[in-house]
């Protein structure tokens, strides 16, 4: 059935109303028919053509761009909280080794800059038995 339809789609002179059928016959197929079926018989190209097509396909790039952007700003945020612990963590650790020890050396200044953040909450509870600067690099040699 779908094969007359197609073949009396292509016989409609006025290429907007075969457009606008041919697109309408597409999605009505698509609710009974494999989609595979429905490539094989309807012309595609003059479906794509079609204001319902691309009405469609306007939609869906905009859905699209929100769902982006949506997704965008949730990592964003995360990314942000991340930093700012990290930024924390780095100053707070900074902060605690410059109080019991004084002037950190560059050295192990930039090693603890480098951290990550896992390993800066490790290093952050460590700080509390270390007596001296070697208790610092040697956990920082270890680690």
């Amino acid at each position: 059935m779908l094969k007359e339809i197609a073949q009396k789609i292509d016989q409609i002179a006025e290429l907007n109303t075969r457009k606008t059928i041919a697109a309408a016959t597409y999605v009505l197929a698509g609710l009974v028919l494999d989609k595979n079926i429905i490539k094989q018989i309807l012309r595609r190209d003059i479906m794509r053509e079609s204001v319902t097509y691309q009405e469609i396909l306007q939609e869906g790039r905009q859905e699209g761009r929100q769902e982006g952007r949506q997704e965008g700003r949730q990592e964003g945020r995360q990314e942000g909280r991340q930093e700012g612990m990290k930024n924390a963590l780095k100053i707070i650790i900074l902060k605690q080794l410059t109080r019991k020890f004084g002037t950190l050396p560059p050295k192990l200044h930039s090693r603890i800059i480098r951290s990550h953040i896992p390993r800066l909450e490790s290093l952050a509870e460590a700080i509390l038995d270390f007596e001296s600067l070697t208790d610092l690099e040697n956990w920082l040699k270890k680690k």
